[in-house]
């Protein structure tokens, strides 16, 4: 290649010099070292600046390495678990420790977007086929990946489908509360919530929606209607009730005793948070 000297400009001398080999750049800064004392100087100075950022960029390629691998033997054993129903106590052992170990440099923010991407990818890709056993941890570990609006819309996109059946009211209540939390989407978490009302838990859960944004006349509205027409355990409404009833004084409403509602069921609330123990060496 001819360059023209007396024609080049230091940004076309950046653009020529950024095609070369990584070798060939090497040698002619060592030979332009070799000219002068001055030129010795100047080479090691511009690379002692760039020395820590070199570091940086060299210890993020690690963690990526290392996380790269980390995601692989996750995934290989939540297939193998998904494929026959659970497995080995000594493999769940093993991925709960490699989840940890992923969870740790993410934490400090050590690995690249791409890989945090890549684990809510593939850790969800197991979590929706929901026959691992496996599902709390590895639920975990994608959300612990998640950092920004967009990592959470990709949780979000990944967890519909379970969220979409018909008896998921665990999925769906995780994913109407990613909207609201994660994303501050309060007209899809309120369409999806009032769509799905059936226990007393899912009428709590909206109570205390309201009465977290003020509106406590339409917290002590969804509470009533509750206790008229929710399954299950009413606890939660009704001691919401006699909060309010006792501030504002009036008629308790109903027996303190009772907690089930007329057709007798009882469902403990359900959250969607999730806490993983995982077994230490």
């Amino acid at each position: 290649m001819t360059i023209d000297v007396d024609r080049l400009s230091l940004e076309r001398l950046e653009d020529v010099l950024s095609d070369l080999p990584k070798e060939k750049l090497a040698n002619i800064l060592a030979r332009l070292a070799d000219m002068s004392a001055a030129n010795m100087q100047a080479i090691a100075a511009a690379v002692g600046k760039q020395k820590p950022s070199l570091q940086r960029a060299a210890a993020r390629r690690s963690a990526d390495e290392r996380a790269s691998s980390l995601l692989a033997e996750i995934e290989d054993i939540a297939s193998e678990f998904n494929e026959y129903g659970g497995g080995p106590r000594e493999d769940e052992e093993r991925v709960c420790g490699f989840c940890r170990d992923l969870q740790r440099p993410i934490e400090k923010q050590a690995v690249s977007p791409d890989i945090r991407a890549q684990a809510i990818e593939s850790i969800l890709e197991q979590v929706v086929q929901g026959n691992s056993g496996l599902d709390d941890l590895l639920t975990e570990t994608a959300f612990c990946a998640a950092k920004t609006r967009d990592d959470w819309r990709s949780v979000i996109e990944k967890l519909e489908p379970l969220a979409s059946r018909k008896d998921s009211g665990y999925h769906r209540n995780m994913v109407m509360h990613l909207y609201l939390d994660k994303l501050g989407d309060e007209e899809t978490y309120l369409r999806m919530r009032q769509a799905h009302l059936r226990f007393g838990s899912d009428y709590y859960d909206l109570v205390q929606y309201w009465k977290k944004n003020g509106n406590h006349q339409k917290a002590m509205e969804v509470a009533r209607e509750g206790l008229k027409m929710g399954e299950g355990r009413l606890d939660e409404l009704r001691v919401f009730l006699e909060g309010a009833r006792e501030r504002r004084g009036g008629r308790r409403v109903g027996s303190p005793t009772t907690c089930h509602n007329s057709r007798g069921l009882h469902l403990e609330r359900l959250s969607w948070k999730l806490v993983v123990v995982c077994s230490r060496p």
